[in-house]
């Protein structure tokens, strides 16, 4: 029994449309950030134009970013090329 609070697509409704494979790989990442693991350990990378930006990429298409505000950590899901638009939007 997996009891992740991560189960319900009502607290990420960015994961609806996503095909399963990046749906898994979306929730493997949640998980591990979770856990406390490092996002450099996980693949992500700092974004250069906004510090405390994090970006994961997901298969070609989806890059997840993630970053804290007020202590909670905030996710966003983004196709590649509408990554620079969210960028600009912070």
């Amino acid at each position: 029994m997996n009891t992740s609070k991560f189960n319900e697509y009502s607290k990420l409704p960015f994961l609806v449309g996503l095909p399963g494979c990046h749906r898994q790989a979306v929730l493997s990442l949640l998980e591990a950030l979770e856990q406390g693991r490092n996002p450099c350990e996980l693949g992500a990378r700092k974004v250069r134009a906004l510090k405390g930006v994090w970006r994961f990429r997901i298969g070609r298409k989806y890059r997840l970013l993630c970053w804290e505000k007020d202590g909670l950590r905030q996710f966003e899901l983004v196709t590649r090329q509408a990554l620079e638009c969210a960028i600009a939007r912070r």
